[in-house]
């Protein structure tokens, strides 16, 4: 597995290499929010063939110090109910982002600390050299 990870402006950076897949993802913080972005790329010479079960492709769950769940991408989100294939050939890459205000559950300002966000792409792989365990990550910042 290859993967790497890189947060802007939060001076975190992990890098975790193997032999296949890359997940890149990058958080920018600025004062009121985080913006984070993130990369599927296929780095083998056969295409990789995903399905996603939603219009939801991806989870995104940030926690503090505590482990107590201060955000979720999905919370209060409706996504359509359909299968989506995606064929990704050698090289290509599928991206997407979101942006998180910094308020917690109940729409208060988190407290300046650790935070670990955990991405998961929801894909299921059909077919190609890819592994679903390839598809998750995550990484600590601080604000």
């Amino acid at each position: 597995m290859a993967l790497v990870l890189t947060a802007a402006l939060a001076a975190v950076h992990v890098q975790q290499k193997g032999d296949e897949q890359v997940l890149q993802a990058g958080i920018e913080l600025t004062q009121d929010q985080a913006k984070f972005t993130f990369s599927l790329t296929n780095v083998f010479d056969t295409a990789a063939h995903l399905v996603f079960s939603s219009g939801q492709q991806f989870e995104l769950v940030v926690k503090d110090a505590e482990g107590t769940e201060v955000y979720r991408f999905s919370d209060g989100r409706l996504f359509t109910m359909a299968l989506i294939y995606e064929e990704l050939p050698p090289g290509a890459s599928l991206t997407w982002s979101d942006v998180w205000d910094l308020k917690d559950k109940d729409g208060r300002p988190v407290a300046p600390g650790r935070f670990q966000a955990e991405i998961t792409v929801l894909a299921r792989v059909m077919d190609g050299p890819l592994d679903s365990e390839q598809l998750s990550t995550s990484v600590e910042f601080e604000l």
